[in-house]
């Protein structure tokens, strides 16, 4: 009975692993493919989002690569003026999007850091790239550490105001 029973629980186990796409590593720690996690606002919706191509979970600590965070922002939330810059989309909200090959992720604490390079877009008119980051989920704080580059596509005569610094 006992050569079945491991002869069974040796070809099952591959395909329980394929079927959850996960593994089990040593000492409790997971290795995942295809991750993702979200967190929500204090009224229930939606508030980021991140994912990732593998993530390796040591305890508090997830290691992400190919690093995607998703904020989104409802615009009706905190006023109903449109942002100048960054537009909503048709659904009502602001969605920035950020992109490194790698981050640590620390869903206990809310934090998000990485030495990677990092691009931000805000939309079709803004994109900011830099090197290193540390990401407050719940104050929705970016904080990039160095090499920032802001990128901003603006209509002839708001460049026009900049230039010549006459605002009226």
């Amino acid at each position: 009975m006992k050569p079945l029973c491991i002869a069974i629980l040796f070809i099952l186990s591959p395909l329980c692993a394929l079927c959850a796409d996960w593994d089990l590593g040593q000492n409790g720690n997971v290795d995942l493919y295809g991750f993702q996690s979200c967190g929500y606002d204090e009224h229930n919706r939606l508030a980021w989002q991140i994912a990732g191509r593998k993530a390796s979970v040591r305890g508090p600590l997830t290691t992400i690569e190919g690093c995607e965070l998703v904020f989104f922002h409802d615009q009706n939330k905190q006023n109903t003026q449109e942002t100048a810059i960054i537009k909503p989309d048709q659904s009502g909200k602001v969605r920035i999007s950020l992109k490194a090959a790698a981050c640590d992720f620390n869903y206990a604490m809310g934090e998000i850091k990485s030495d990677q390079p990092i691009v931000i877009d805000l939309g079709d008119d803004v994109d900011i790239s830099g090197v290193g980051f540390d990401v407050d989920l719940t104050r929705h704080v970016i904080l990039l550490r160095s090499t920032v580059k802001l990128k901003l596509k603006i209509d002839k005569k708001t460049a026009k105001t900049l230039k010549t610094g006459s605002f009226k």
